[in-house]
């Protein structure tokens, strides 16, 4: 990603923080105390030194995402049961 591209990137991530924080703020009074917990995925903008200040500027805790791994998306169970169910079925008859 060029440099310019990824200023940009992480300027309009850092952007809506301050607002979105205010908005938290009226919205959810008394539901502070623990603070903020933010999720993202691991894109390069979420993760960038820019976007990570502005996190930690904000006092928001970050959950991590997991990295992304074929052998736990959730449909591979859906296929499997349809799988099976589709091999039973050929049995019967």
């Amino acid at each position: 990603m060029p440099l310019q591209k990824a200023r940009v990137c992480s300027y309009i991530c850092r952007t809506p923080l301050g607002p979105a924080l205010d908005a938290i703020k009226e919205k959810r009074r008394g539901k502070l105390s623990r603070g903020v917990m933010l999720l993202h995925d691991n894109a390069p903008v979420h993760i960038s030194s820019v976007s990570m200040a502005a996190i930690k500027e904000c006092g928001f805790t970050e959950l991590n995402h997991p990295p992304y791994r074929p052998d736990l998306a959730p449909s591979d169970k859906l296929l499997f049961i349809l799988n099976i169910e589709i091999i039973l079925t050929r049995k019967k008859v």
